[in-house]
């Protein structure tokens, strides 16, 4: 007599949300879930990073919270009480958007509209040093550790108590976003009167 042996279904195990890269911007968390199909009796987890383990909130649960704060794999390993072995892994991606932005214009008249030159852009983004100089070279104006889209703390046209002409001023600027990362920018703006 002959048996046929049918193999059973595998054992197997998936990542949600379900898709190979998911992409969040720089200080989000999401949390990730285990999903098995097939197993034998209890599933037990194991979830790595691949670096950075830190940024799981737990390595043997089902629903890990994660928070990287780079571009980070995780790979999830389950077994099952057979003792069968199934992995899944996904990316996650984390944008980080670095934008600061200065003028090109500004009209320090009173009217306590667009009056003081300032640098704009996230809260979390510190402004390191802020320069202003005429069109001859002289620093006219410097603030250090200034509040990012503070109105008080920027430029208000005026050098030594005086009103300054209208025209073209260059201005440099050194930064630390959220995630450490220094930038110097540069650029210029127009004074009108």
């Amino acid at each position: 007599m002959t048996t046929e042996l049918i193999d059973p279904p595998a054992f197997s195990v998936s990542i949600f949300p379900t898709t190979d890269v998911l992409e969040i911007n720089f200080g989000e968390s999401v949390q990730l879930f285990a999903n098995t199909n097939n197993q034998i009796g209890k599933v037990t987890y194991s979830w790595s990073a691949s670096f950075a383990d830190s940024t799981l909130s737990c390595f043997d649960c089902f629903n890990p919270m994660v928070m990287p704060t780079t571009t980070t794999y995780y790979e999830l390993l389950g077994t099952d009480e057979a003792g069968c072995k199934a992995t899944d892994d996904i990316q996650i991606r984390v944008r980080k958007t670095r934008t600061v932005l200065v003028p090109t214009g500004f009209t320090p008249n009173g009217d306590a509209v667009n009056n003081n030159l300032i640098v704009h852009g996230s809260s979390s983004t510190n402004v390191k040093l802020f320069r202003v100089y005429d069109r001859y070279g002289e620093l006219i104006f410097e603030n250090e550790q200034l509040i990012i889209n503070d109105p008080m703390t920027g430029w208000d046209g005026t050098f030594r108590g005086k009103e300054m002409p209208a025209g073209v001023y260059v201005w440099y600027a050194e930064v630390e976003y959220e995630d450490g990362m220094k930038e110097a920018l540069k650029g210029s703006t127009l004074l009108i009167r």
